[in-house]
């Protein structure tokens, strides 16, 4: 391991939420150099309590009053005296919900089993140890799996990503296991992703490939044996992984100087090779990107959120392709604000039915949430979601049946020592109708 952290990464991490996950990456945009699997000689297109008995009674949050989208109470999942941070969700094909989050450098983690009305006691999964302290953990499911990817860091500040598995629905967990090579380069913000039956993908950043590279690996059997993990692309951050059984998606934003675009490209032989990027952002001169969220429906359809924008402002924006990644529509702004807009999370629901949700920096921060119904050709009203405190916000959703979306969040409200926890509620979307 080298050592340094990248001093862009941390960069994005101040400017963008001093408490909360910033989007992992930067802007930038021509393609890769050397030996990546995408070709940069091709052509490219310009409730109630839980079982711990020290829980913060929910009847001590008022519900909240100034939102017009109903959410239930909030309901602190993490309940610790110290600061909880980089929470992810994943909802498991028996609806059991899945969270992760880190906690003082230690990986936790917490389950409900009754839809979000309680939640098991947080639990450390995996401790730092004297060698490791960990950051941004991620969690995804199989039929058979629940998966957590985080990033691991010596006491040199090298970094490298690492993963473990349940079988048994978070009862127990393997031991943890390095993704990453360690070849001398820092690899960090990893991400994690499924196509929800037995194949789940890893993507990280790594400093090597003259100034930063997006890599990734592929497990086809629930995480039992992973593929040697390989360049996506040279020159590229914060890279996501969007799995189907027959396809892998995949964006990234571009390092390139003077061309901070979001890219995209598709491989259809388990990431052996991949498809010429296309630019999808199509942003200004000198504009910045960085990479947000993806998802697809149930006709296909992709959808990529990004953030884009200058200094001191950012919108959070949306691409969609209805031909599996051949062409995207010209990019959409969501958030239409003359302020940061950031962590963009998307879920969906059946055919052309999305949901986007997103913070503000505007009077502390603000959350928000529209609904599309065409296939993000248009947009509802952005109903906002008011969360306990005006330091909470990162949203990270779910959908859970018809008419539900899960979510958690990261606050200071109600916290122990008003140090931030990770909180859960739960969406009721009739007031979209």
């Amino acid at each position: 391991m080298c050592l340094g952290i990248d001093l862009m990464f941390k960069f994005i991490f101040i400017i963008v939420f001093s408490y909360f996950l910033a989007a992992c990456g930067s802007g930038g945009g021509s393609q890769g150099l050397g030996n990546s699997v995408v070709d940069s000689e091709e052509a490219q297109d310009s409730g109630s309590n839980s079982d711990d008995p020290d829980e913060i009674p929910t009847d001590d949050i008022e519900e909240p009053a100034e939102s017009s989208l109903n959410v239930t109470v909030p309901f602190n999942i993490s309940k610790t005296t110290t600061h909880s941070q980089f929470g992810s969700l994943a909802i498991s094909s028996d609806n059991t919900i899945h969270v992760t989050w880190i906690d003082n450098g230690d990986v936790l983690y917490s389950k409900s089993t009754d839809n979000g009305v309680s939640f098991t006691s947080s639990e450390v999964i995996v401790p730092q140890t004297f060698t490791y302290q960990f950051d941004y953990s991620k969690i995804t499911s199989t039929l058979g799996a629940i998966h957590i990817t985080w990033t691991a860091y010596d006491n040199n500040n090298g970094a490298e990503i690492f993963y473990i598995r349940s079988i048994d629905e978070g009862e127990s967990f393997s031991n943890p296991e390095l993704i990453s090579l360690d070849d001398a380069y820092n690899s960090y913000g990893s991400e994690i992703t499924s196509d929800g039956i037995n194949r789940i993908g890893i993507s990280w950043n790594n400093q090597g490939g003259g100034g930063g590279r997006s890599r990734f690996t592929i497990s086809e059997d629930e995480g039992l044996t992973f593929s040697t993990p390989k360049t996506l692309i040279n020159q590229g951050l914060s890279p996501l992984l969007y799995l189907t059984p027959s396809e892998i998606y995949s964006t990234w934003s571009s390092l390139v100087a003077n061309d901070g675009n979001i890219f995209f490209s598709k491989s259809v032989d388990s990431g052996a090779s991949y498809s010429s990027p296309k630019n999808i952002s199509q942003v200004a001169f000198n504009d910045r990107t960085w990479n947000g969220d993806m998802t697809s429906d149930e006709d296909g359809t992709i959808y990529s959120t990004w953030e884009s924008g200058t200094a001191g402002q950012t919108n959070v924006m949306l691409a969609t392709s209805i031909d599996g990644g051949s062409s995207f529509s010209p990019p959409i702004v969501i958030s239409e604000s003359e302020v940061y807009s950031f962590c963009p999370s998307i879920t969906s629901n059946g055919a052309n039915k999305i949901y986007v949700a997103w913070s503000t920096d505007e009077d502390g921060f603000r959350t928000y949430i529209v609904e599309s119904n065409d296939g993000g050709k248009s947009f509802s009203e952005k109903q906002q979601l008011t969360m306990i405190s005006t330091d909470g916000g990162c949203p990270n959703i779910s959908m859970n049946g018809p008419e539900h979306i899960r979510m958690i969040w990261q606050d200071t409200g109600l916290g122990v020592n008003e140090l931030p926890d990770i909180f859960y509620s739960e969406l009721e979307l009739t007031l979209f109708q």
